[in-house]
């Protein structure tokens, strides 16, 4: 068993799950016994205990992949007036909403991308290509 999680290239995983097994010596069904599973899940051991067989396996986590923000239509319409330099009152007037609106969309933007001004927003927004 030892050797077949060594395999998957962690020790330190490799040997917590080797004293986790040793408490079940007695129980573990033979290597040759073992099914496959079918797909990207890796089969670590199983375990037989009271009539129950336990399987412990891990799935490899997807490649990550860049986490594309989303910003409502009305959200873009207000950072598209902010990049250009208008101000909260002129984008009220623009979009036809009040201020309180824009201030709200402007808080929720500044959430959405984790900044704390409309220059680092802009310069997110602009780097990440978000719109």
């Amino acid at each position: 068993m030892a050797s077949m999680v060594e395999t998957q290239g962690n020790t330190e995983v490799a040997q917590l799950l080797q004293q986790f097994l040793s408490n079940f010596e007695g129980n573990l069904v033979s290597q040759e016994s073992l099914e496959l599973d079918t797909g990207n899940e890796i089969l670590l051991c199983v375990i037989q205990m009271a009539g129950v067989r336990y399987k412990l396996s891990y799935q490899p986590c997807p490649e990550a992949s860049p986490i594309k923000l989303v910003l409502s239509p009305r959200e873009k319409e207000v950072v598209r007036l902010v990049i250009k330099g208008f101000t909260t009152q002129g984008i009220a007037k623009v979009l036809d909403i009040s201020p309180w609106t824009v201030t709200t969309h402007i808080r929720r933007v500044f959430s959405k991308l984790d900044v704390n001004s409309r220059a680092e927003m802009v310069a997110c927004v602009l780097k990440d290509g978000v719109l």
